[in-house]
């Protein structure tokens, strides 16, 4: 009977609430369905997080005194939660990623290369229905409910009288008497919102507190869960992330005293030597390149999807130069990177990442004497080739404006003697097109777009590759490709060059328009034929000089083209030609890509192009990176370039510093660097995508080794055992790199340069 009277009792609270338990209704769904526009499962690995955001909305709103300030509230939440999905939503479309709270300072950068909002039309589709939908029923229910004006007591309404009605309408319909048990109701649901609001705002410093007392990092291999939206939610993960303010560190600066014993160097022997086993591998082309200048080109969303879209002729003629360097180079075909441009920097010059944070908002003051411009610098000196660090000329650039990533702050600190913006390139050259080149009267449109790569480097050549005889590094990254991919006019023709790359392309009958997807496909290539044109200014500007023959050109994309989802696209794209043109006997290849965590979707190029170490192969007569490893290729079995060297094993974007400093014969720390040499087959790296949180190779990915997100064709067993043995050593080095980033280790301590027996 007792049972009866509670379940009746409970139905009247609900009906009598009806208002509050429908808007439950609409956020939890509202939720759930903006997780699969984030390639999320529908479900929170971290579920107490968004179930006590909702019991606090919830309480909330029960503790309102009436059901009109109830629908009011109600629809200002839904509206509020509706913004925060249409914001996380658009944060992952553009850059791949959930929401951090790091990721507030760089706003103005994330507008300032702002095309398009590239939120799908049917989210915001549902999330305006949704909005509407409640709205209506809010008013409904507001208007004609007969116990709309429910308060906790007469006496209290009284009061108010004046406030809200006439006394004498009050007194006609006098109000319904709410008992005591009612009162003491809506305090507790008062009290609850508070508690629960509270134990919401503590949660990150319990986070962080629990990361800290962890002996390692071993954990982050079974934590099994995904990146933040999959933790949390959007909504959650926001909100989450807006009361941490930085609470959640995980990194404890206790141990300090041991760190440089766990890098190495002050691990010596009698004779003043260092272990053997604390310095990072060396190959048998150690020191090919020694002093060689060095061009570095981290080439913006450069996939190799368009240049294995079409047969080696055609894509010959489409990029004659960047076919110039990979066929008479070394390249990696299985080079594969999930980072965001700011991340794949950072690994590019420094070789290694802290765990949270970012290089060049949170880190710029910190002292890099192992970050590349300044190891190459002092190498330099050590090896004889120049007297002093000032006669070598370490520069950077990127058409952007010169605070764009901060990097005004970060480059010096990493060893370059200039960053040069848009603005310093302007004042160099006033003819050069600025970053949005519609305000220079070149494009006469209202819409602003990429300026062209080609015309940066032509117009800067003598700066980047200076010709006055004293050696260089020049680091360059690229912007023409940069999505999103809509039309650009400066891609047809409206170019200091008039150069027409839609026409080349409808001239040679390749990538032609169509879909929305095609067209998308289409500017990509257009973008990627002027990012061609630009290495062909390059190329010849050094061979015109003579300095060709002593230079070394690395090439490497930062990540797949994931703008406007055209590496998935291009994957399958590609993937139709490749079933269409191998040959019937070799093993299927073709996959369909259903992860959002396929390492098939980050395979990008690299390229080193280096004619002392071709030299060297060819003294030696080498038939190195020719010769059939038994590894399977990506493109059906057929090798990329017939008369190319190219490296099938797995390699990441942690091994090009470690590869560079194998080739010019720099000593460096293993434990300050996440990956290896690529010209050593004995030792493969992994990759931990600290962004994204998953671990990944050729053969598998996951967020936790008890669960295989995705196994490809190539994997094979004893392949898990192996991986985690490797991501161990990789998390073991995290773990002492993040006192090195967050304590500065650095700047109150020197550094100890290597010396090899």
């Amino acid at each position: 009977m007792r049972l009866k009277i509670f379940f009746a009792d409970a139905l009247r609270y609900i009906v009598l609430h009806r208002l509050v338990f429908v808007w439950v209704v609409f956020a939890v769904t509202l939720e759930f369905i903006a997780q699969f526009y984030v390639d999320a499962r529908p479900y929170f690995a971290h579920f107490w997080i968004p179930l006590l955001l909702f019991i606090v909305a919830l309480m909330f709103l029960l503790s309102l005194r009436s059901i009109k300030t109830q629908a009011i509230w109600s629809c200002l939440i839904l509206l509020g939660q509706a913004a925060l999905i249409f914001g996380g939503v658009f944060l992952y479309m553009a850059n791949g990623s959930a929401f951090q709270q790091e990721m507030l300072n760089m706003r103005n950068d994330a507008f300032g290369t702002m095309e398009s909002i590239p939120v799908p039309l049917s989210l915001n589709l549902i999330l305006i229905f949704t909005f509407i939908a409640f709205m209506f029923f809010a008013i409904i229910v507001t208007r004609f409910d007969r116990r709309k004006r429910v308060i906790a007591s007469n006496e209290a309404k009284m009061l108010e009288q004046p406030f809200a009605f006439s006394r004498k309408k009050a007194w006609v319909k006098p109000w319904p008497r709410i008992s005591r048990k009612q009162i003491i109701a809506k305090r507790v649901q008062v009290g609850l919102a508070l508690v629960f609001a509270i134990v919401f705002c503590i949660l990150p410093i319990i986070d962080g507190a629990q990361d800290r007392r962890q002996p390692n990092y071993h954990f982050m291999l079974t934590r099994n869960s995904g990146d933040r939206n999959q933790m949390r939610g959007i909504t959650a993960n926001i909100m989450y992330e807006m009361v941490r303010f930085g609470a959640s560190s995980g990194v404890s600066l206790r141990n300090m005293y041991q760190l440089p014993n766990q890098i190495g160097f002050t691990r010596v022997d009698e004779d003043g030597y260092a272990y053997e086993n604390d310095l990072a591998l060396t190959s048998d082309f150690n020191g090919v390149a020694e002093g060689n200048n060095l061009v570095m080109i981290v080439a913006e969303s450069w996939d190799p999807n368009i240049l294995e879209r079409y047969d080696l002729e055609t894509t010959r003629k489409l990029f004659p130069y960047a076919m110039r360097l990979i066929e008479g180079g070394i390249y990696a075909t299985n080079f594969r990177v999930k980072e965001k441009t700011d991340t794949a920097e950072g690994l590019s010059l420094l070789g290694s990442l802290p765990s949270e944070g970012f290089i060049h908002y949170d880190f710029h003051r910190n002292a890099y004497p192992f970050a590349l411009p300044n190891k190459l610098r002092d190498a330099f000196v050590r090896q004889g080739h120049i007297e002093n660090r000032e006669d070598m000329r370490v520069q950077s650039f990127h058409q952007n404006t010169h605070t764009f990533y901060n990097r005004h702050r970060l480059h010096p600190q990493l060893g370059f003697d200039k960053f040069w913006g848009s603005r310093q390139m302007r004042n160099y050259d006033p003819d050069f097109v600025d970053t949005w080149n519609v305000w220079n009267g070149l494009i006469r449109s209202s819409r602003a777009e990429r300026t062209l790569d080609s015309e940066t480097v032509y117009r800067m050549r003598y700066q980047m590759f200076p010709t006055d005889g004293n050696p260089f590094f020049t680091w360059y990254i690229s912007f023409v490709k940069h999505g999103f991919y809509r039309e650009r006019r400066n891609l047809g023709g409206q170019n200091y060059a008039n150069r027409d790359y839609y026409a080349m392309m409808d001239e040679m009958g390749v990538f032609p328009r169509g879909s929305a997807d095609q067209n998308r496909w289409r500017t990509y290539a257009a973008a990627a034929m002027d990012f061609d044109f630009a290495l062909g200014y390059m190329y010849r500007h050094l061979e015109h000089y003579g300095l060709l023959d002593n230079t070394t050109i690395v090439v490497v994309s930062d990540h797949e083209s994931y703008y406007n989802n055209l590496s998935r696209y291009g994957r399958n794209y590609n993937t139709a030609r490749i079933n269409e043109a191998r040959d019937p006997n070799l093993p299927p290849v073709g996959r369909t890509i259903t992860s959002r965590i396929d390492p098939d979707l980050f395979r990008i190029p690299l390229v080193i192009y280096c004619r002392t170490l071709n030299k060297h192969l060819e003294t030696q007569n080498s038939s190195f990176g020719r010769e059939d490893d038994g590894i399977l290729m990506r493109d059906g079995g057929r090798r990329f370039t017939p008369n190319g060297r190219e490296i099938h094993r797995f390699t990441t974007m942690q091994d090009v510093v470690p590869t560079i400093f194998d080739m010019f014969g720099i000593p460096a720390w293993r434990k300050l660097y996440f990956g290896h040499t690529i010209f050593r087959d004995d030792i493969e790296s992994i990759n931990f995508s600290r962004v994204y949180n998953f671990f990944f190779n050729d053969r598998l990915s996951f967020f936790s080794k008890n669960r295989i997100d995705v196994r490809t064709q190539w994997y094979e067993e004893g392949d898990l055992e192996l991986f985690v043995d490797r991501a161990k050593i990789h998390l073991d080095k995290l773990f002492w790199l993040d006192r090195v980033y967050h304590g500065n280790f650095f700047r109150r301590n020197p550094y100890v340069w290597p010396v090899l027996r």
